[in-house]
């Protein structure tokens, strides 16, 4: 990579390929893409302050559903050492499952170590309405530095699968002016300010993706609200794999292929096995 400072607003920049976002998907494409091409230079750019995409928007609980060992960048461990796994937080690397602080810091680690290809431009944000095939834009968020780039083989947008964070996106419904909407990250914000004033609220949790079902256990476990306390709306009951149930995670694979990629034939066999459960035994998940 070259750079040419013309005035300090206006940079002038070179590059093989220019990424757009540092989000998990994003950097798992850059780790290949090192990989096939060592000689490659990069330039990567994300509106964020750090990579990790919406993982630094994530509520402060948040941990992998799925083990460690199956997520993340290929060249890199996201459960660390796995000597260090087993005598200093007395786990099978298997079973660890990575919080947020330790997600950002993997993703945080893997683009300093590859800074010699990889220039990464935080705060950053590029002009799709600027640029063309032959020259490309970007510029810090606060538009106090413009860039200039001068892409040699491809330009790719890794932002165009940004994922939706209820903590930045608005409500598509109204709500009544005496309801109080808070996200997840509000929950655990206010909880850590004022733990015995969120104890006396009742709560209704909307969803049961991820998010949902996260939100329902912290109000459990950590906050101590009585179940009676909280309503859950689903909209649409879904499979889970199991942790506890015996299976990896291949075995949901393995029964789609059994039966011809019925997908209820395989998850109610699953169910039989322990490997997939359900919230309701009773409501089937389509």
């Amino acid at each position: 990579m070259t750079a040419t400072t013309n005035t300090e607003e206006n940079i002038d920049l070179e590059c093989d390929y220019l990424i757009v976002g540092a989000g998990a998907s994003t950097l798992a494409f850059l780790d290949t893409l090192m990989t096939e091409l060592p000689d490659a230079k990069i330039i990567l750019i994300d509106k964020k302050a750090a990579p990790g995409g919406h993982w630094i928007d994530s509520y402060g609980y948040v941990q992998l559903h799925q083990p460690s060992i199956v997520y993340g960048i290929a060249s890199k461990q996201l459960e660390g050492n796995w000597l260090d796994c087993m005598l200093t937080q007395f786990m099978l690397p298997w079973n660890h499952r990575a919080n947020k602080t330790e997600i950002l810091k993997y993703f945080a680690d893997f683009v300093k170590e590859n800074k010699e290809q990889v220039d990464f431009y935080s705060d950053s944000v590029y002009d799709f309405e600027k640029s063309d095939e032959d020259t490309h834009f970007f510029s810090s968020i606060d538009g106090s530095v413009s860039y200039k780039v001068q892409v040699n083989v491809k330009l790719i947008d890794g932002s165009s699968n940004e994922n939706i964070v209820p903590h930045n996106s608005p409500l598509q419904f109204p709500v009544d002016d005496e309801v109080r909407v808070m996200t997840p990250n509000q929950v655990y914000d206010a909880y850590n300010k004022n733990s015995k004033e969120m104890r006396k609220n009742k709560y209704v949790v909307l969803g049961a993706g991820k998010t949902g079902m996260d939100a329902v256990v912290y109000l459990q476990r950590k906050m101590k609200i009585d179940p009676v306390d909280i309503a859950w709306v689903i909209s649409q009951d879904v499979w889970m794999s199991s942790r506890n149930g015996g299976g990896s995670p291949i075995s949901h694979s393995l029964l789609l292929l059994k039966h011809d990629n019925d997908t209820q034939k395989a998850a109610l066999e699953g169910e039989e096995e322990g490997s997939i459960v359900r919230l309701d035994k009773d409501i089937l998940p389509t």
